[in-house]
């Protein structure tokens, strides 16, 4: 048809904005010279391609690693890969990390979390992940970093004397408690 110049099958101006497919398709474009002249024209092929978000998760399970609270602790973000994985193959993905949803989704480079193997983090922190498919079609997830803060009480002073044997005292350490 487009060799032909046969209108019928022409997209409407109105829909070009806003073409809609449900599966991959090919259109062709006709490109007439302008002002017209008679067989003076070109048809170019114009692959659309349809494809899927990778299935994941909206939010995974958070990260937690032991500390104290103001202190930054390393974490590994790609220990967050099973979670968001969850049965398909990591490597068929490009993953990135970010400080914001917006950055995730736009790839931001000026947000994106680079160090992803020793994220440094005080924790309560969320971070955002783009997985790209080979289609080009991205999907964002998250999950938060969490401080186990280490709480325990300082054991008190255990005193025994020595008795008879010079150098040598003997403690019952399954008496000292919490």
């Amino acid at each position: 048809d487009a060799v032909n110049g046969v209108t019928a099958s022409q997209i409407p101006r109105s829909q070009l904005g806003a073409y809609q497919v449900t599966q991959s398709t090919t259109i062709y474009i006709r490109l007439d010279v302008a002002p017209a002249i008679d067989d003076c024209y070109d048809v170019v092929p114009l692959e659309i391609l349809v494809g899927d978000y990778p299935q994941i998760p909206a939010t995974v399970a958070g990260l937690t690693e032991c500390g104290s609270v103001g202190v930054a602790s390393d974490f590994n973000l790609e220990d967050s890969y099973t979670a968001i994985f969850a049965g398909l193959n990591a490597d068929s993905y490009t993953t990135e990390f970010y400080t914001s949803h917006t950055a995730a989704d736009t790839q931001d480079v000026s947000q994106q979390i680079t160090n992803y193997t020793a994220y440094p983090s005080v924790g309560t922190e969320t971070v955002y992940v783009r997985v790209m498919n080979e289609d080009g079609c991205h999907a964002v997830t998250e999950f938060t970093l969490t401080i186990d803060e280490i709480v325990y009480n300082a054991p008190l002073p255990v005193t025994e004397c020595e008795g008879a044997t010079q150098g040598l005292a003997e403690f019952d350490l399954t008496q000292i408690s919490d």
